[in-house]
């Protein structure tokens, strides 16, 4: 789903923004009116694609998503430093006398 939001023009992301914001307070009336729903799963998956239409369009906003398509695949993982050995030298203790 994220690719196929991805791909989608501002245009079409904002027009999903607005369908899902409908759907979703119609859902909301239905389930004040009657108490029941008759799939109430629909609303965490209405919310999820208005939110994931609005982070693209932010990622996009701020110029996130340019720098995405111009690196695919995964980041490259940092490399791990190896532990210096620790010094096993204690400071010497002054002798009494």
């Amino acid at each position: 789903m994220a690719k196929a939001l991805h791909e989608m023009a501002d245009a079409d992301l904002l027009k999903l923004v607005e369908d899902s914001r409908s759907q979703l307070r119609e859902l909301r009336f239905q389930f004040g009116v009657a108490r029941s729903l008759p799939n109430p799963a629909g609303l965490r998956t209405i919310r999820r694609t208005m939110a994931g239409a609005l982070t693209v369009l932010n990622e996009r906003k701020l110029g996130i998503a340019a720098q995405k398509a111009e690196t695919p695949g995964k980041a490259p993982k940092a490399e791990k430093k190896k532990a210096e050995p620790k010094a096993d030298k204690k400071p010497a203790k002054k002798a009494k006398g």
